[in-house]
């Protein structure tokens, strides 16, 4: 009635269960990722000249701005002759050159000209080189002994754009860098640095990144 007994008991007692499947594990959340706060860029109108600050240090100039004729930046100081200027550029094949007044009072180099024949001194730049322009650097110096160095540095070109940067540098015997200057696929953006940088002017060249410059000692490149 019942049948014949099992004999797959034993077995059936003592068989391992198969394991159990593990949950996938929960999905971990990555904190997300900080926004990086980038300073507000302007563009230059002919009619409204732009202040450059540490709060806003950027202007554009357009492609005609950039393009068009000639740009001038001038030193003008509350005090005559209080400093030099000092320019640093690279050209669109990585060739730079630093002009310093110890060139010459009209310093010239691939369409760069500083001028230090009066007590306020300026550097023109022709567009017309500007394809062959990558990056300009501007610096001030103190004309003799230490002093403050107070002002302001303006760019313009003929197309209209223009920008002011205020200057105000503790007295140091060092180099202040004031501004630096990229071309952008033909636009050239302006950027104010205040940056007392206050070593020689080769230590500021090369926070900047003009390392390609041979020198005779830390303040006087080698022609």
């Amino acid at each position: 009635m019942y049948g014949p007994p099992r004999t797959d008991l034993p077995y059936l007692r003592h068989r391992r269960r198969p394991p159990r499947a593990e949950p996938p594990p929960a999905p971990v959340k990555r904190p997300a990722a900080a926004r990086r706060r980038l300073a507000p860029v302007r563009r230059t109108t002919p009619d409204q000249p732009v202040m450059l600050t540490p709060a806003m240090p950027t202007a554009v100039l357009t492609r005609v701005q950039s393009g068009v004729g000639r740009l001038e930046a001038v030193v003008h100081w509350s005090q005559p002759a209080a400093g030099w200027l000092i320019v640093a550029c690279q050209t669109s094949d990585r060739v730079q050159h630093v002009l310093t007044p110890a060139d010459a009072p009209l310093a010239t180099a691939g369409g760069l000209r500083a001028d230090h024949r009066g007590d306020t001194p300026r550097l023109l730049v022709d567009l017309l080189h500007i394809g062959r322009l990558d990056r300009l650097l501007l610096a001030v110096t103190p004309n003799g002994p230490p002093r403050p160095l107070e002002g302001a540095l303006t760019i313009s070109t003929y197309g209209g754009g223009r920008a002011g940067i205020p200057v105000a540098v503790a007295p140091s015997p060092g180099v202040a860098v004031l501004a630096t200057l990229f071309n952008v696929h033909g636009e050239l953006v302006i950027r104010a640095e205040h940056d007392p940088v206050g070593g020689t002017l080769q230590d500021a060249c090369r926070a900047y990144g003009y390392d390609r410059i041979t020198w005779r000692d830390a303040h006087t490149p080698l022609r």
